[in-house]
């Protein structure tokens, strides 16, 4: 996937494109830790609830 990303920017060095594509990464993951936790949240206060 990084190979297709970094063939239409040629102009950027490999490593740039490299470390953007990791914080890219990390910043999503961290998002979908959050929706987890808080999708996870959601169902233990609705199974708490009945």
């Amino acid at each position: 996937m990084t190979k297709h990303l970094m063939s239409w920017l040629p102009d950027r060095p490999a490593r740039e494109g490299i470390c953007a594509g990791m914080i890219g990464n990390v910043i999503l993951w961290v998002f979908m830790m959050i929706a987890d936790m808080r999708f996870y949240f959601l169902l233990g206060v609705k199974k708490y609830d009945r």
